[in-house]
């Protein structure tokens, strides 16, 4: 296994966190360079490093680290990249920036800028969870040596019928009711207002219907104060920290991925694996793994009156949630295991282009 030290930052989102916590290998390193995450899964501690005058790449020069060095540094956050270039250049190792999506038009320019050719003694490699987003990052001038897909890893949730019951008694909500749960992280692009006004159209046709908005994020704030306007805030649950994606998941009746971009691939990965009818945007992630009519409903991008009627043709329908679900769940192929594996060649890759 070749060694890497993993990188993070306030900043780093949620969804990264989960795969790193999923892919991270025996005896590697994590560190945090300045405040740790306001929320974090299950990532093994990190070591905190501080950022003087809270400049990220300074705290790169700070790094220091015991033998044996690791043999690759890996990225999970843009804003951190300054500091874990530092380190990697330090180390003579390649560095690996793994993104959740293509990053917005203002990272872009940083992002082209720090993937060098193949000429550099030190590559940088960025990681992105679907072809469709590096065929992108290659249109927008990244060397096609310098951007490889690593897809988003989930683990097949145990005892979900047990999870189910549990967190419904937990949350309030008879079996009888339909649960659609928005868990992406709640950062800009993502699909949570939009679940938010497509549950206010399904609520009106269908009382019984309810929505969980799981974990945390820095649009969190806005989510909130929009639930209140539609006249069925007290039926939207934010359970914060206190039910897990997991859980959420195996809770729900329906997942809903509305985002305007990609933005949470870990999540979208772990709902196909746990079996869940999905309705999302057709993001070019979503629209690459998922296929139309046959492991989920896909709808335009920002179109409520399209997401709400896929989610009333799924409410409509048990057998159609079951058919979809388990269609999903075969299509799902990204173990811990199996990424790990792809994410060794990466490295492998990417040493030997330093050479």
């Amino acid at each position: 296994m070749i060694r890497s030290l993993h990188v993070i930052d306030k900043d780093t989102p949620r969804d990264m966190l989960r795969q790193l916590s999923l892919l991270a290998g025996a005896g590697e390193e994590t560190i945090c360079i300045g405040p740790a995450p306001a929320h974090m899964p299950e990532v093994p501690a990190p070591r905190q490093v501080r950022a003087p005058f809270r400049i990220e790449a300074l705290g790169g020069w700070q790094v220091t680290l015991n033998e044996p060095k690791p043999q690759a540094v890996h990225v999970w956050s843009m804003s951190a990249r300054a500091a874990a270039a530092q380190v990697a250049y330090d180390l003579h190792c390649p560095l690996v920036i793994s993104l959740p999506g293509l990053p917005l038009w203002a990272d872009l320019p940083a992002l082209l800028a720090a993937l060098p050719s193949k000429e550099r003694m030190f590559p940088t490699v960025a990681t992105v969870p679907a072809e469709p987003l590096r065929a992108a990052l290659i249109a927008a001038g990244a060397h096609s040596d310098a951007v490889a897909v690593l897809p988003a890893p989930a683990a097949e949730v145990d005892d979900a019928a047990a999870r189910r019951v549990r967190t419904r008694a937990a949350l309030g909500v008879p079996d009888g009711e339909i649960l659609m749960v928005s868990p992406e992280d709640m950062v800009r692009g993502a699909g949570q207002k939009l679940a938010v006004w497509c549950h206010a159209i399904v609520r009106q046709i269908l009382p019984a219907a309810r929505l969980v908005l799981p974990g945390h994020g820095p649009y969190e704030d806005s989510i909130r104060f929009f639930a209140g306007t539609t006249g069925y805030g007290s039926e939207i649950l934010f359970t914060g920290d206190e039910v897990t994606l997991e859980d959420a998941l195996a809770a729900a009746d329906l997942a809903l991925f509305l985002g305007e971009r990609d933005t949470s691939p870990q999540a979208l990965s772990a709902a196909m694996a746990a079996g869940s009818a999905v309705v999302a945007s057709d993001t070019p992630c979503a629209a690459h793994i998922l296929r139309e009519g046959v492991s989920a409903l896909l709808s335009p991008a920002c179109d409520p009156r399209r997401a709400a009627a896929a989610m009333l043709k799924f409410c409509d329908s048990p057998d159609l949630r079951r058919r979809l679900g388990a269609a999903a769940k075969a299509h799902s192929d990204a173990s811990p295991q199996r990424v790990r594996q792809t994410l060794e060649r990466i490295y492998a890759s990417a040493l030997a282009h330093g050479r």
